[in-house]
């Protein structure tokens, strides 16, 4: 029963892997430059200094509920 189990996680982790999307290159420099790309979010806190503040003037108080995950 045990090789049962181990082998369907083998395969469903597999299966789960082979539809990932690559990853994007991020690089020190691209985390150093925020400003340079104000619509990416390259590093959790924004910046280095973890700022988490984004400078795009398009999301507003009024906005804000409208915002979600955007679709690979």
């Amino acid at each position: 029963m045990r090789r049962i189990t181990v082998a369907s996680l083998v395969v469903w982790l597999a299966v789960g892997c082979a539809g990932t999307t690559p990853t994007a290159d991020v690089t020190g420099a691209r985390i150093q430059a925020p400003d340079a790309e104000p619509q990416s979010w390259l590093a959790q806190g924004r910046t280095y200094s973890e700022q988490r503040f984004s400078p795009l003037a398009k999301i507003t108080t009024a906005d804000v509920g409208q915002l979600g995950l955007a679709a690979p």
